[in-house]
């Protein structure tokens, strides 16, 4: 009777062993296909992010390009308003002289 229960916890052994053998399987299944899903979304995801930011990118490449230029024209407006700055500067002083000439002028003749 001694050899019979021997044997008999061997094959109890054996089929916990087994059950446990495909549990942790079935379950290592699982999660690895959970995780197989989840890269997948994930991967999805990741490439409609990086399209809107690459689209984002161009937006900005477009507005850095205009606003070179635009500071192109700028910098073509400031140096005909430095150009026109030195010119008023030139006439205003012609002026000065003029108005200091004839100032001189009229200290000779007498006002009414």
């Amino acid at each position: 009777m001694l050899q019979f229960e021997a044997v008999t916890f061997v094959w109890i052994s054996l089929a916990v062993s087994v059950v446990a053998v495909v549990v942790t399987g079935v379950r290592t299944g699982r999660q690895g296909w959970a995780t197989f899903k989840d890269s997948r979304r994930f991967s999805k995801a990741l490439g409609a992010r990086l399209a809107a930011l690459s689209q984002a990118t161009a937006k900005l490449e477009r507005s850095a390009a205009a606003i070179e230029s635009r500071s192109a024209r700028l910098q073509e407006s400031l140096a005909r308003f430095a150009a026109t700055h030195r010119q008023l500067t030139v006439l205003a002083g012609a002026v000065d002289e003029i108005e200091s000439t004839l100032g001189r002028l009229t200290f000779f003749f007498p006002r009414k």
